[in-house]
């Protein structure tokens, strides 16, 4: 009964942190019956929400037990202490803290990775896997996470077969929710994304593979916590790596990449079956749709470089228009890359430049430029990409150079470049689109 009103007080906000917390952790780690320590986790786990009655120098002391319960024959006592240790994960600018112990291989330390893989695989219950999966991505997605990775990429079966990537794979494609769904391609996304060459090297070759990116293109589809974590995963599998981009152009990833730029195409989050937190909780559905875009920009550039016919078939689905919008976007990281997406596109071929309306585009392109002194921080890189797209447009084309003359665009840059003072690459791109609008190295 003890513990119960504990429980009802913690939800209450009405816990003592400096009286009740240490009760609970002895029963957590001590207690007579598994019962009992799992009602004083679920009180735990209830604090580990509340930042301001649970700092988390006192939270990392609770990590060892909850591990310890995670592996409990009661699959309710496995939710509760998965919950709580998600729920530590998740605290804003103290996660990696937490994470580092939860990792430590200590007495329950790789044990319990194998555990939290096991049940992210073959969860006992839907909730169960989400927990789960929503852990394994957040500790695989960490600085620290090395060790999670590692696991992951050599976790096998009961017949003894490594399954990472499928495990992953099949996440994405019949997880029951959507966090599981998300969560399958978010540690995909954050394995390749991560600067790991062994790592990247053993996903790139696995069997499975090809079957993971034709999940992740259908994905692109689904609602946007999905495809959130669909196309971030598909930009890193891609990035330098034709295998990759040749299977997501012969998935049809050309076409639901295009229509993810409009914010009209990312279904909204529909699934309210869930109770677990979003993989990246910090992100309101808007800021997401705004990621969402950045990233179909990105992949699409991916897509398009040095490669005449993906470039043609970018255009055909009626890019252009679409990233000619997200240029002038008040997001600087949307601007960014879609002028990225534009300047990867071969201006040399006609029926890409009959597109883009050459005047209309100009002045877009100089709202761009004007509007970028409000963009402090992204301010050079969005002054480098705007140069890239006008050398592209203008060099070895006199009708286009006198048109931007026209719509001023050399004096925006000049200006740009004096006011926001670039260096290094971002500098030289820029000297070289003023020195084509001024006549020069014309050929």
């Amino acid at each position: 009964m003890a513990l119960r009103a504990l429980i009802s007080l913690a939800k209450q906000k009405k816990l003592d942190g400096d009286d009740d917390f240490p009760l609970l952790m002895r029963v957590v780690r001590d207690g007579r019956t598994e019962f009992c320590r799992g009602l004083a986790a679920t009180a735990i786990a209830v604090l580990t929400t509340q930042p301001d009655v649970l700092p988390v120098d006192r939270l990392i002391k609770a990590v060892v037990p909850l591990k310890r319960l995670a592996r409990s024959e009661a699959v309710e006592h496995v939710e509760v202490a998965l919950g709580a240790l998600l729920n530590a994960s998740l605290h804003e600018n103290s996660h990696e803290k937490i994470i580092v112990p939860i990792l430590e291989s200590n007495e329950f330390g790789s044990r319990f990775m194998s555990c939290l893989i096991k049940h992210a695989d073959i969860g006992h219950t839907t909730l169960c896997q989400e927990l789960a999966v929503g852990l394994l991505s957040r500790l695989v997605g960490s600085t620290k996470g090395k060790s999670a990775r590692t696991a992951l990429m050599s976790y096998k079966d009961e017949q003894g077969v490594v399954r990472g990537v499928q495990l992953c794979t099949d996440l994405i494609k019949h997880g029951a929710t959507s966090p599981i769904k998300a969560g399958g391609a978010a540690v995909l996304a954050e394995i390749a994304y991560l600067e790991d060459s062994e790592l990247r090297g053993q996903l790139a070759s696995d069997p499975h593979i090809e079957e993971c990116i034709e999940a992740l293109v259908k994905a692109l589809e689904a609602e946007q916590t999905i495809a959130f974590s669909a196309v971030k995963a598909l930009c890193s599998l891609a990035y330098n790596n034709q295998e990759v981009i040749a299977t997501i152009v012969k998935a049809g990833g050309i076409s639901s990449l295009v229509k993810l730029l409009s914010n009209d195409q990312i279904p909204r989050d529909e699934d309210k079956r869930s109770t677990v937190t979003p993989v990246k909780p910090h992100l309101e559905e808007d800021d997401r749709s705004h990621v969402v875009r950045s990233d179909a920009a990105r992949a699409l550039g991916i897509l398009a470089s040095n490669n005449s016919e993906h470039q043609r078939r970018i255009t055909e689905e009626g890019a252009i228009p679409l990233l000619t919008t997200l240029m002038a976007s008040k997001i600087p990281k949307v601007q960014v890359q879609a002028l990225a997406a534009l300047s990867g596109l071969s201006f040399q071929n006609q029926s890409i430049m009959d597109t883009f309306g050459i005047g209309k585009f100009f002045k877009k392109l100089m709202i761009v430029l004007r509007s970028n002194e409000d963009h402090e921080s992204m301010a050079e890189a969005i002054v480098e990409e705007v140069a890239r797209v006008t050398i592209n447009l203008i060099e070895r084309n006199e009708s286009n150079r006198l048109e931007a003359l026209s719509q001023g665009v050399k004096e925006q840059l000049r200006d740009c470049k004096d006011r926001n003072k670039p260096d290094g690459r971002a500098m030289q791109t820029v000297e070289e689109a003023l020195n084509i609008l001024s006549g020069k190295q014309l050929t």
